[in-house]
């Protein structure tokens, strides 16, 4: 777009130019035309006075419009001379804008092709960013995977730790601890106690259906994903789920509700 705005302002200068030049021309050759004719015409006047003997009035009057006619020729001259002294000036004009015009085209070609260069570069960085990147991302997989794992491993050597210290726990203590609704301790009485984790009081009532009766939604949560029976039912018939309805406990509804309680 610059290029094409360059290119019609180069061609619109040259135009004005070439018509100045062209009128200048013009003028220069009528003038020149006209000097001639002046000339021829003095030429023939000097020979008719010579020829014809003119009297000395004749001769003063010719010899006054011969010099009116010298002034003129001498103005023509002067004038003939004054336009080409600005045909000159003109021309140095024009050849002083098109070397300001191309040194600015030379400007902007060496603006052009940085901005190509930076452009490349930038590029370039944005595909190592990428790079970079989805190596970080691959990693960062790589450390969740490898957390998760030593986690696993963790949690698998704690059980089995807990396995060899087992220390025994009552029914009524366990149900005792699922009612406080303490979900650490509870989780610890299954793991360090063995904790019998459908354990139920002499109503049917089980540790989960305690529980879910007090809103304890975290602690129902850790005594389903250690097996817990979701659907057990109660001496009365109730479940798990008729618990948490009576009690108004959305939120464990909806956890119940999520391990297929019915």
């Amino acid at each position: 777009m610059i290029d094409m705005l360059y290119g019609a302002r180069n061609e619109i200068i040259g135009g004005i130019v070439l018509m100045l030049l062209a009128w200048c021309w013009h003028k220069f050759r009528v003038m020149l035309k006209k000097y001639k004719t002046m000339k021829h015409e003095l030429a023939r006047m000097r020979e008719e006075m010579t020829q014809l003997g003119a009297t000395k009035e004749e001769h003063e009057r010719l010899t006054a419009e011969l010099q009116r006619k010298d002034e003129a020729l001498s103005q023509t001259e002067a004038k003939s001379q004054e336009d080409s002294r600005l045909i000159e000036e003109l021309r140095n004009q024009v050849e002083a804008q098109q070397q300001e015009l191309q040194r600015k085209d030379e400007a902007l070609s060496q603006a052009e092709a940085k901005a190509q260069e930076d452009s490349r570069l930038i590029e370039e960085l944005r595909s190592q960013i990428e790079t970079l990147q989805r190596e970080l991302q691959h990693k960062n997989e790589t450390l969740s995977q490898a957390e998760a794992k030593i986690n696993d491993q963790q949690q698998e050597a704690e059980r089995e730790k807990a396995k060899k210290k087992i220390i025994p726990m009552s029914d009524e203590i366990f149900l005792w601890l699922c009612e406080a609704g303490n979900a650490k301790q509870v989780e610890e009485a299954i793991i360090m106690n063995g904790a019998n984790i459908n354990a139920m009081n002499k109503y049917g009532t089980t540790a989960l259906m305690i529980t879910i009766a007090y809103g304890h939604t975290e602690t129902a949560e850790i005594l389903i994903k250690h097996g817990a029976d979701v659907n057990a039912k109660a001496s009365n018939g109730w479940t798990a789920l008729s618990y948490a309805r009576r009690y108004s406990h959305q939120e464990t509804v909806d956890l119940l509700r999520k391990y297929g309680a019915k």
